[in-house]
């Protein structure tokens, strides 16, 4: 009976593709073949799995149908996807950019089903190769083998495309690969869910390099980021492999599983005097262990408004004087952007610019990711306000403008 009413749900949407999620964000979408039928479904990956599950019995009910498995069968679907998305090694360079050797799961059971594009196999060949294998297999249905062709490929195009945001033979995607297997190594769970991660915005790490090649050039001197928040090590990874001047400090929090392992990872591969770091509560750890002299200031911590901005705050002395620059991550997050303005208004922090797909949004304050930087202003002992990017900001929104006094910051601050 499941199979005949899986089969009758494959058949209607088959025409109706992605309509998991109707009216809502689709961010990501995955494939499936069940009952002979390869479907595709959209799904909004930053939900938590309840509600997948809940959207998926709705979406299960619109059709008349019913049952607990007929459900799981599609939001495992999306969990698979969802997983290969955010756990190590998501994007594992072992070939080159060009006609690399990809991999994904049509999720049948069968071996027919784990698809596999080989290194130097030209993206037709290997959709063929496989679609012809799951119909040969009876896994597929023959007038199925056009849509095979279309959806396979645009998977096997879309996962080689990842490798083009990573630069291969690099240092850094060398022990990227090395970082991630000794994390995976590191644990008996079956936790490989990652949260975060710089490095799946390839616009992200571009622009880190950049600006970290702004501050070598002023000097012949070793360069010191100073970072907030280490999560699974690859930023960290990111400076220390660009260019032996670098020294990492970093300071987290170390509530993630990953975190440790990852840190020992690096431990062992740099020096002491070039990688550093410190755990606990940054609001404590800044206050009673502050860095010195550092040149990037990468705040990637907590994403609640007094953390960020406290993360801010906290810094301020430890920037060098003479150079020094200011990068915070994630400022599409309201609240995070919420601690900038308020620094940047209050004449503390000078806003410099924004990085985000501005080929794709209009505000790194709207945008799927977004990064912001500019300077401690260091001349004036007690800033003026500036209001200087009210401009980004909604005319009404009271939060945005509204300026802490630097009482209030240095109280909030104080409070651990």
């Amino acid at each position: 009976m499941l199979k005949l009413l899986i089969l009758l749900l494959v058949i209607r949407i088959e025409s109706e593709e992605c309509e998991l999620w109707p009216g809502g964000p689709r961010h990501m979408s995955t494939l499936i073949i069940v009952n002979r039928k390869l479907i595709k479904l959209c799904f909004d990956p930053w939900s938590k799995e309840e509600e997948v599950i809940i959207r998926t019995k709705r979406f299960v009910e619109r059709y008349g149908l019913f049952g607990d498995e007929t459900v799981m069968t599609i939001a495992n679907a999306c969990f698979r996807k969802k997983w290969q998305r955010w756990k190590p090694s998501g994007v594992k360079l072992e070939t080159g950019p060009l006609q690399a050797a990809v991999d994904f799961d049509l999720g049948c059971g069968d071996d027919s089903c784990f698809i596999k594009a080989l290194a130097g196999e030209s993206t037709s060949q290997a959709t063929t190769r496989a679609c012809e294998t799951l119909i040969e297999s009876d896994i597929l249905e023959n007038r199925q083998k056009k849509k095979c062709f279309s959806e396979i490929s645009k998977e096997i195009s879309r996962l080689r495309g990842l490798h083009t945001a990573f630069g291969f033979g690099s240092e850094y995607n060398r022990l990227r690969v090395d970082l991630e297997s000794y994390i995976l190594q590191s644990t008996v769970s079956s936790q490989t869910i990652i949260e975060g991660g710089t490095m799946h915005y390839a616009f992200k790490l571009h622009a880190m390099r950049s600006l970290l090649d702004a501050l070598l050039e002023t000097t012949t001197q070793q360069v010191h980021v100073c970072e907030i928040g280490f999560n699974m090590g690859h930023s960290s990874l990111l400076w220390l492999t660009h260019s032996p001047r670098i020294r990492v400090s970093s300071f987290d929090l170390q509530q993630n599983w990953y975190s440790s392992p990852a840190a020992q990872f690096l431990s062992s591969v740099f020096p002491s005097d070039r990688f550093s770091i410190t755990w606990g509560n940054s609001r404590r750890t800044l206050s009673e262990q502050p860095p010195s002299h550092c040149n990037l200031i990468f705040v990637d911590g907590g994403h609640d408004f007094e953390t960020a901005l406290c993360d801010l705050w906290n810094l301020r002395r430890s920037a060098a004087l003479d150079n020094h620059l200011i990068l915070i991550d994630d400022a599409n997050f309201k609240s995070v952007a919420q601690a900038w303005h308020n620094a940047t208004n209050a004449g503390w922090i000078l806003h410099d610019g924004d990085i985000f797909e501005d080929a794709h949004f209009d505000s790194p304050y709207v945008a799927r990711s977004s990064m912001l930087f500019g300077s401690y202003n260091l001349l004036e002992e007690e800033p003026h306000h500036h209001h200087q990017v009210d401009h980004h900001c909604e005319d009404d929104d009271e939060e945005n403008n509204n300026v802490l006094p630097l009482s209030a910051v240095q109280d909030i601050c104080s409070r651990f």
